[in-house]
């Protein structure tokens, strides 16, 4: 069996740590090869995360928070980006994840591409991520 998958041949999911049998009928399929065919997050996870994608997107008038670019009815074109950025491991720690439950959906908002690089390198350069 491969490192994500139990004995029973089962995965844990990366979303809502649940455990689950590896069939379609709970994870998509993937075609990465070291995925074993299977997405990391149950379909349940998967959608809520597209769901909340819409919701903000929609929520901000299609437009980017930072300069206002307006892309109507086009959700795949904007980035959604931590206001606060994560800071990925601390020793050995995932503060990540702590800090995605904590916050939830009011550390985030809605760029353009454009404006989530810069702030992204803005970010990297102050060392906050």
């Amino acid at each position: 069996m491969g490192k994500h998958i139990n004995k029973e041949g089962k995965r844990k999911c990366y979303g809502c740590h649940q455990v689950f049998p590896l069939t379609l009928d709970y994870f998509s399929a993937c075609n990465r090869k070291y995925t074993l065919g299977f997405r990391y997050n149950c379909k349940k996870c998967s959608n809520y995360k597209y769901d909340l994608r819409k919701i903000l997107i929609k929520g901000c008038g299609f437009k980017c928070n930072n300069c206002n670019l307006y892309k109507p009815d086009d959700y795949s074109f904007f980035d959604i980006d931590h206001i606060t950025p994560l800071k990925r491991r601390t020793n050995g720690l995932n503060v990540g994840t702590y800090l995605r439950k904590k916050d939830g959906e009011k550390n985030l908002q809605v760029l353009c591409p454009n404006c989530h690089r810069i702030k992204t390198i803005k970010d990297r350069k102050n060392n906050l991520c």
